[in-house]
């Protein structure tokens, strides 16, 4: 029996399907990293209203090339990945600019860093951290805790 296609299979000749799963299995291992990873959460970080983005991982709606290219930056995989034409999820980030990500990884990070010097006086070895070695404390701390 043939299935029939959506709109947006003939449109953009991929399988939506596919699509959202990758969405959704990207989002979902960040959110084992971090439970911060919600719908809602990707939403915002994309600019797009949580219902379009709950759209995207069921596969009923496709991104506009500019979220598209948000998506794959965010999650730091290949368009190519999204849309099941590559299994190879990686992408050379070395030749790409900051994902949405790192973005608000930066921004986070200079949000909180002023409240937690004055909340807080961090020494190592019995010596106060400077406010440059507690920024760069405070991000390795972060990058760690990524990794995990």
């Amino acid at each position: 029996m043939l299935r029939s296609r959506s709109k947006y299979e003939y449109k953009v000749g991929v399988n939506v399907q596919v699509f959202g799963k990758r969405l959704k299995a990207e989002r979902e291992r960040c959110k084992l990293i971090d439970p911060k990873w919600t719908q809602e959460y990707v939403a915002n970080l994309l600019g797009v209203a949580r219902s379009t983005y709950t759209a995207y991982e069921n596969g009923t709606k496709q991104p506009s090339m500019n979220t598209l290219a948000k998506i794959a930056d965010t999650f730091n995989v290949k368009v190519d990945y999204l849309y099941g034409r590559s299994n190879d999820p990686s992408s050379d980030s070395s030749l790409s600019p900051p994902s949405a990500k790192e973005n608000l990884f930066v921004k986070d990070m200079e949000l909180t860093d002023q409240e937690l010097l004055n909340k807080y006086n961090i020494t190592v070895d019995g010596k106060t951290l400077t406010h440059d070695e507690a920024k760069d404390f405070i991000a390795f701390v972060r990058s760690k805790r990524s990794l995990k």
